[in-house]
């Protein structure tokens, strides 16, 4: 090491990256300026924009092609650098460590540079400078956490802004729901809704985007399962209350085409996207976070929320022994993305068949167990269940149950809500 500079700490980051990809880039939590070795950094910031674009960190190829489209692949040596790099450092695992040593010597740097300039200031002026300059610099090394006093009056603030009912809750639009939840989704909560198939994930999202739309509160629906086209049509059918196969089949009569005209116009409006060509964790996390940036540009992230839907359909980059590793890194990396963009992130995730073999075939936590750290990372925790999917009788016809099994820092508990099959949505009791 010299210079405040540590080669070895950032090759190692950059050599993590290539092995694991975004998860390790998330790990280090660098930026190119924290790189003091101008060929480090240029790599770096050549991964990030990679990263950025949502496509796949820690592939020498596409590496190669964003340094040769930006005229600095002869800079850094050319691909034997690079194979150079991935042979010696993609065994680096600990990209966190590496990356905290990176950030510290980054703020050194920022220190010398201070301080000599002010050396450089005149006698007069040199206290008044100091005092000014030097504060910011000397927090950057230590912790980034806030001190207690700014919690405390953050606390405080929260708790005015409830008081006078403008707390940063977005309601379902379900209101027996939204009493257990304390309102509704709460930013940089992960809430989990988990069910076996046909059970109604889907059409709980959907639910909820719609009132959210109609409400003008932005949503992000990545749809892995079904198509932008199909996820509008539920929606639109639900706010025309017109049945979803006379929607698709395009047979409907007079009043219920007015009715799905005016809803279509409804949702043109509303500040709504959904996106159906999402495949990887690393794409949606450079697009929910570019999408977060426009919302808060426009001041309208304290209503904003993310669905996935479904969390094991997200293909994995990082590095996994096994599905349950997987699965575990998805979840995990939903939770981090919903604390950096300050929004909630709702994931459906299939429950495996153990379900099925239960007398009343109703979902327990110990389903998500099995599916990695899911249960452990969510913040809340939802199974919807229908019993007339297993057992139709008259007294349990378009009845549904929502059973909040888990929930971080409120009540836990069943709430009774309307099924409409022929909608492929929740309502109301």
């Amino acid at each position: 090491m010299s210079d405040f500079v540590d080669r070895e700490h950032e090759y190692a980051i950059l050599g993590a990256v290539m092995l694991r990809g975004q998860i390790a880039l998330d790990e280090a939590d660098v930026q190119p300026a924290h790189f003091g070795d101008p060929v480090a950094r240029t790599i770096l910031d050549a991964l990030v924009a990679i990263a950025e674009r949502g496509e796949p960190v820690g592939d020498i190829v596409g590496l190669q092609a964003e340094l040769e489209r930006r005229g600095n692949l002869k800079q850094v040596g050319g691909l034997p650098a690079l194979s150079k790099l991935v042979d010696q450092y993609a065994t680096a695992r600990n990209a966190g460590w590496h990356g905290r040593r990176v950030r510290e010597l980054a703020v050194g740097r920022m220190l010398r540079q201070g301080m000599r300039d002010l050396l450089e200031a005149h006698p007069d002026e040199l206290v008044t400078r100091a005092r000014e300059e030097l504060p910011p610099l000397l927090d950057g090394v230590a912790t980034a956490a806030l001190p207690i006093g700014q919690v405390v009056q953050n606390s405080l603030d929260a708790i005015a802004r409830a008081s006078l009912g403008k707390a940063p809750v977005v309601p379902t639009g379900l209101r027996p729901l939204d009493d257990k939840l304390g309102g509704g989704l709460r930013p940089q909560q992960l809430v989990v809704i988990g069910a076996r198939p046909s059970m109604g994930k889907t059409g709980l999202l959907v639910t909820w985007a719609a009132a959210s739309a109609c409400a003008g509160r932005p949503v992000y629906i990545a749809t892995l399962e079904m198509s932008a086209v199909e996820v509008v049509q539920r929606m639109l059918a639900l706010l025309a209350l017109v049945d979803v196969q006379a929607v698709i089949a395009g047979r409907l009569s007079h009043a219920e085409a007015q009715r799905l005209s005016d809803a279509a116009e409804a949702v043109k409006r509303a500040p709504l996207v959904i996106d159906d060509d999402v495949r990887s964790l690393g794409q949606l996390r450079a697009r929910v976070r570019q999408w977060a940036r426009r919302n808060a540009a426009a001041g309208n992230e304290a209503t904003a929320w993310v669905a996935v839907d479904y969390l094991q359909l997200l293909e994995y980059e990082g590095r996994a022994d096994n599905r349950e590793q997987e699965i575990s890194g998805l979840s995990r990396s939903l939770k981090r993305l919903a604390k950096d963009t300050k929004v909630p992130v709702v994931a459906a995730a299939q429950l495996n068949r153990a379900v099925e073999t239960r007398a009343d075939h109703k979902p327990l936590l110990a389903d998500l167990r099995e599916s990695g750290s899911v249960e452990q990372d969510a913040d809340v925790v939802l199974f919807p269940f229908r019993e007339e999917h297993y057992k139709a009788t008259p007294q349990n016809a378009g009845r549904a149950e929502i059973n909040v099994a888990k929930q971080r820092n409120g009540p836990t508990g069943e709430v009774s809500v309307l099924f409409r099959k022929h909608l492929a949505a929740f309502f109301n009791p």
